[in-house]
């Protein structure tokens, strides 16, 4: 039977709605399982010069939790910056890219704006940079005093503070250019930069990613972020499946013996759950959608049996609903 009240075009339409498993999560009703950790960034943020540095293994959210983060952080007048690193990337690259996106997209706004040498608080921006900004341009980067007295100009030209997201930190493998990184992170707390940074990266720890630079610390807060628990993917797979009319049982019968250990992905569920969609124009198409998320209920139980999501259990040879 199909689904009542669907048909292909239509469940087509409303899936990417209802389930995004290769795209990042943007807002905070989506981002299930995270509450206490966004009110954790809140708290952060309160704090002048406090900066928020994401870690954890690969797939588990980051890049979502900083992502709904800078969005509800990020003043409406403008979008939050978000950057990410690759193999060829170093600290005077990524901070030219965010100062690209920091400019206004009208130079004529920066210019009426500004007159002659201008001053802040934090540093003095040269005439010669000025200008060069005014034209629509972003100068040559030499120091760290040159990144920081640009981004505290182009800031307020962006918006009250801008959220900064610089994601993929891990793929920064120089020593001396993390040692850059944290040496910004120090400067642009300690000259009170109307900036607010969340970096991203894999690895257990803090020290993983800035190595020995203990002397940024004091500005971050570190989120150990780890993989999605048991009630928040029972809640992910209901609401999508609630959502077009179906009901998912989370105590279907063992069918088949199990191949010993079963661990779900981050990912996997919507990817599987969207997958029952493949059927939709068939006759199966309502059956193929409840069974997928039958199967990933009933393989999160017999993951979960104890409370433990991250130590996947034996299951005595049998999985419910496998």
């Amino acid at each position: 039977m199909a689904i009542k009240g669907f048909d292909r075009t239509q469940f087509e339409a409303i899936l990417p709605t209802l389930l995004t498993p290769t795209t990042p999560i943007r807002s905070a009703e989506f981002l299930r399982g995270r509450e206490r950790i966004l009110e954790e960034i809140r708290r952060a943020f309160i704090q002048p010069g406090r900066h928020v540095f994401i870690h954890g293994d690969r797939g588990v959210g980051k890049t979502s939790l900083a992502q709904t983060a800078a969005l509800e952080h990020q003043q409406s007048s403008a979008e939050p910056v978000m950057v990410g690193c690759d193999n060829a990337s170093t600290f005077y690259r990524i901070a030219r890219n965010i100062a690209l996106k920091l400019r206004p997209t009208d130079p004529t706004i920066t210019k009426s704006t500004t007159g002659g040498k201008v001053g802040f608080g934090w540093r003095i921006l040269s005439a010669e940079a000025q200008k060069t900004i005014e034209r629509g341009e972003i100068p040559q980067f030499k120091t760290i005093d040159d990144v920081v007295s640009a981004f505290g100009f182009l800031a307020t030209q962006h918006s009250e503070t801008p959220v900064v997201v610089i994601d993929e930190f891990e793929r920064i493998k120089a020593a001396d250019e993390r040692m850059l990184f944290a040496d910004f992170i120090k400067q642009v707390g300690d000259q009170s930069l109307p900036l607010k940074l969340i970096f991203c990266g894999i690895g257990s720890s803090l020290s993983d990613l800035l190595d020995a630079h203990h002397s940024c610390y004091r500005y971050l807060t570190a989120i150990s972020l780890d993989r999605l628990g048991y009630q928040p993917r029972l809640e992910i797979i209901r609401y999508a499946t609630s959502a077009v009319g179906l009901k998912v049982e989370s105590t279907s019968a063992c069918h088949a013996p199990c191949s010993g250990l079963c661990r779900d992905r981050d990912g996997e569920l919507a990817q599987s759950l969207a997958a029952g969609g493949d059927d939709v124009a068939g006759s199966n198409s309502a059956d193929a959608f409840r069974r997928t998320g039958q199967q990933n209920v009933a393989r999160i139980e017999c993951v979960d049996r104890g409370g433990e999501f991250d130590q996947p259990r034996d299951c005595d040879g049998h999985c419910r609903g496998r």
